[in-house]
């Protein structure tokens, strides 16, 4: 399992990425025991950094919920195992959105605007999704973080 590459690593991934599997956390076992490539998901990309110590790392969007997955929570549950750790893009805009926030906020996950109200609809930051919480400095955002790690309320998941 590579965190970060190589020249030569990047290379190859410009050139046979097209190939690569996609991964997600229940995947990755499977590519490891196999020693084969593959892209992460956002899911696994949170797995991955949390094994190698990384409290905080970004990451273009995350999955969400469509009217197929109003009933089953198990996406959420493993998005949820380190959702502390995330900075993300929002959730694709063409899902379900307020449920997507829901779900998140019953998990335990922490969801914060950083410079906007609103819940971020992964390439627009316009979703008409109001937030709660709301921060403009990366100084109040990350008092809020070492705050959430130190208190005695045990994290998500």
């Amino acid at each position: 399992m590579s965190r970060g590459l190589s020249g030569e690593q990047l290379e190859r991934v410009a050139r046979d990425g097209g190939r690569f599997a996609k991964s997600g956390a229940t995947d990755l076992a499977i590519h490891i025991a196999r020693g084969s490539s593959a892209a992460t998901t956002a899911g696994a990309t949170a797995v991955i950094a949390a094994r190698a110590g990384i409290r905080v790392f970004a990451t273009g969007g995350i999955g969400g919920f469509t009217a197929v997955r109003r009933r089953c929570l198990a996406r959420p549950r493993r998005a949820g195992a380190h959702a502390d750790r995330r900075g993300v893009g929002g959730a694709k805009a063409i899902l379900d959105l307020p449920r997507t926030v829901e779900v998140l906020e019953t998990l335990g996950v922490l969801v914060i605007g950083y410079r906007t109200a609103e819940f971020p609809a992964f390439y627009t930051g316009n979703s008409g999704v109001r937030l709660d919480h709301r921060v403009d400095t990366a100084a109040e955002l990350a008092a809020i973080a070492r705050a959430r790690w130190t208190s005695s309320r045990p994290a998500a998941s």
